[in-house]
């Protein structure tokens, strides 16, 4: 029997689409829960990074006071600040770093340690004291942790790295999935609009379960979630490289 009415290519062509559409909402579901476990295995590196971070500046900060420990002790018991303030003065080198350059922090607290290391080679009776052994074994025990704590930190930063060089071309093929989705439901959308059957008088009639039949579902996509998955993720990979390259500079390290 000829249909004279068009409804059959209406429903027709709303069954099409509609398959296609719930097809690729599922693609879009499977790239965003993907998505969702790449973000957690970034927030991981990210938080081991900042634990390190924690961690190194707590070394340093130790470092820090057990220098200024071996100094107070090297003033209280020898001439030490007379005679290498004197030395200092003429521009004396140490490692290859001049007393008037202007340093980094880190490289001030090292010259400074080297002056005192050179000062108990110089004076071997107090390098043999026990309270200078035990300062300096401190010492030495505090340096060891700060290169295995960095060691650890720049594998943490590489591994950072490499989890953040995964979203670009992921990001760029779950926006290309929305923009599918979207240009599916523009298109079948605009046709059944335009079928014969929708536009007649036969369907104006109908109740609103009854045009539900002949028109797309999309009441459970919520598509503009995916847009909005997309953005925070690349705000927040934007974020995480940011504090990244900024551990990298304070630390000095090499991950690339």
């Amino acid at each position: 029997m000829i249909d004279i009415t068009g409804r059959k290519d209406a429903i027709y062509l709303k069954e099409r689409y509609q398959n296609k559409l719930n097809e690729q909402h599922g693609v879009m579901k499977h790239k965003r829960d993907f998505f969702y476990k790449m973000n957690h295995k970034l927030k991981g590196a990210l938080g081991e990074i900042q634990r390190l971070a924690s961690d190194m500046e707590a070394d340093n900060e130790e470092r820090s006071d057990l220098f200024s420990s071996l100094q107070n002790m090297l003033t209280k018991e020898t001439d030490f600040e007379v005679k290498m303030l004197k030395t200092s003065q003429k521009g004396k080198k140490i490692k290859s770093l001049t007393i008037n350059q202007k340093f980094k922090d880190s490289e001030i607290e090292e010259a400074r340690f080297d002056s005192m290391m050179d000062y108990l080679q110089k004076y071997p009776k107090y390098a043999s004291k026990s309270s200078f052994n035990e300062i300096l074994d401190q010492i030495k025990r505090v340096e060891q942790d700060i290169k295995k704590t960095k060691k650890e930190l720049n594998k943490a930063v590489a591994d950072a790295l490499k989890e953040i060089s995964y979203f670009p071309r992921n990001l760029i093929e779950f926006r290309d999935q929305v923009k599918r989705y979207e240009k599916l439901l523009n298109e079948g959308t605009q046709k059944i609009k335009n079928c014969r059957y929708v536009k007649s008088v036969l369907f104006k009639v109908l109740t609103e379960e009854g045009q539900q039949k002949i028109l797309l579902d999309t009441i459970n996509h919520h598509h503009s979630q995916f847009v909005n998955t997309i953005d925070r993720m690349e705000k927040e990979v934007k974020e995480a490289e940011v504090e990244i390259n900024s551990l990298k500079k304070r630390f000095n390290l090499k991950s690339k």
